[in-house]
């Protein structure tokens, strides 16, 4: 896979409902060269399978050893974000 143009970085605690249509937002941009960065901030609810449900390479997951609040979720997103630009997107 080629670097992505554009690195869309996303905190998500929970709130898998919503993390569902997020995620599916980002898939349906006509632009298509993008990666998702989701870092799981300790959830209690399983975030990962609704991340792996969407089969789409571009969808990376990552989950915190800790609950460490979303601004510091949303900082470890951008340390590994590949793309030019980068977008900040959360899910509610």
């Amino acid at each position: 896979m080629n670097q992505p143009v554009v690195s869309v970085c996303s905190p998500i605690f929970n709130q898998t409902e919503w993390a569902k249509e997020m995620i599916q937002s980002v898939v349906d941009q006509t632009f298509p060269d993008w990666e998702l960065l989701i870092v799981d901030d300790c959830s209690t609810e399983d975030l990962k399978s609704v991340v792996d449900s969407f089969k789409d390479e571009r969808i990376k997951y990552f989950r915190n050893l800790e609950n460490r609040g979303a601004v510091a979720s949303q900082n470890s997103a951008i340390k590994v974000a590949q793309g030019k630009y980068l977008a900040l997107l959360c899910a509610d």
